[in-house]
């Protein structure tokens, strides 16, 4: 197992503002417990929103805020060889476009770096949330998917207008996380104020989403894998006034209240939170997940998986945390043992001879 660890965080991703404070929480549980932490933080890197990537040395002396733009200006890939050749470990904060995408997960493993990022694959998966939905159609059997359907254009647009006509639908983008940009409203007679809404997704995000909104109870999920098996950590309920976690809710504190479901769980959730784990499984997930869903009369429909959940204190893995009695500094030595002991698959074949066809 690597004893050495560098985080990365920031980025240039419309979720930089919530990786920058998963960050500051991580390093001051880490500043905090690291005279018994079996691992060291050795590194910090830090890209500004203009995708500069930044160096740092770390001295617990300083505060989080001092591990922002810095005097060594670094080459991230370079940076990521480096860390490799040092036998450090790579735990990433990034989130959506610079994280999540499969990119970063695809550079790690082309190195060789050991690191929280996964593969390739799932990542990119489960960063779009119309991607992951229509395999889940196909594999998931204890999951309802809303109607959604895709935008990209004025076309697609008008295309979608008769479809949700008569619905309180919900347009969001399609690979941005936060809720930013999330709203619900009566289709009909507001047709403008959602193409507007459509409109500024679409400055950030390729595609948006309109979805049929489901009127329902909203729980979130977290999972932990720890050495090849996988836990749930707690069901979380999110409660707001209007019945709707968009932007404003998950921004201001006054707006909503979370609460952690406690044991035993009721059949609907017990469905759930095996559901979870299996899904977990299906999609080739490792370390740790959260997923949302909104149940309502007893059945249970999917909204997206947060393949690396915000980190910040006061988000919901942070309360599932603290139901296992464990600080996000245990779990990142958990992350650490995992991909130490993980199964490394040989890329290369070295069967040809056994498969030349015998001579005649």
């Amino acid at each position: 197992m690597a004893h050495k660890l560098c985080i990365i965080y920031g980025g240039q991703s419309s979720e930089h503002k919530d990786s920058v404070e998963s960050f500051d929480n991580l390093y001051n549980v880490i500043r905090e417990n690291h005279a018994t932490l079996d691992y060291t933080l050795a590194h910090v890197i830090y890209i500004g929103l203009n995708n500069t990537a930044y160096l740092h040395e770390v001295d617990f002396r300083r505060e989080s805020t001092a591990y922002r733009e810095g005097v060594i200006k670094a080459d991230l890939f370079d940076t990521l060889v480096e860390l490799k050749q040092e036998g450090c470990f790579l735990f990433s904060t990034l989130f959506s476009q610079n994280g999540e995408d499969g990119r970063m997960q695809g550079a790690v493993k082309l190195i060789g770096l050991q690191s929280n990022l996964g593969e390739p694959l799932p990542s990119s998966l489960c960063l779009s949330k119309y991607h992951l939905n229509r395999y889940l159609m196909g594999t998931a059997r204890d999951f309802y998917i809303p109607k959604t359907l895709r935008i990209a254009s004025r076309t697609d647009f008008d295309a979608a207008l008769p479809v949700f006509m008569n619905d309180v639908v919900v347009v969001k983008p399609n690979a941005l996380g936060s809720s930013i940009l999330t709203e619900k409203l009566t289709l009909k007679g507001n047709e403008d104020t959602a193409w507007t809404i459509i409109e500024k997704i679409l400055v950030h995000d390729s595609h948006a989403l309109m979805q049929e909104y489901i009127e329902g109870e909203e729980y979130t999920c977290g999972v932990l894998e720890q050495q090849g098996k996988v836990s749930v950590l707690a069901i979380g309920k999110v409660n707001t006034t209007r019945k709707f976690f968009g932007f404003p809710e998950k921004n201001d504190a006054a707006l909503n209240w979370k609460e952690i479901i406690p044991h035993p769980y009721e059949p609907v959730l017990q469905q759930l939170a095996t559901g979870v784990v299996q899904l977990f499984l299906d999609l080739n997930l490792t370390n740790i997940a959260r997923f949302d869903f909104i149940v309502r009369n007893g059945r249970i429909y999917f909204l997206e998986c947060n393949q690396f959940p915000s980190l910040h204190r006061y988000s919901f893995f942070m309360l599932m945390l603290k139901e296992w009695k464990l600080t996000i500094a245990d779990v990142v030595g958990i992350i650490m043992k995992n991909e130490a002991y993980r199964k490394v698959v040989d890329p290369v074949f070295r069967g040809y001879d056994v498969l030349r066809a015998p001579e005649a």
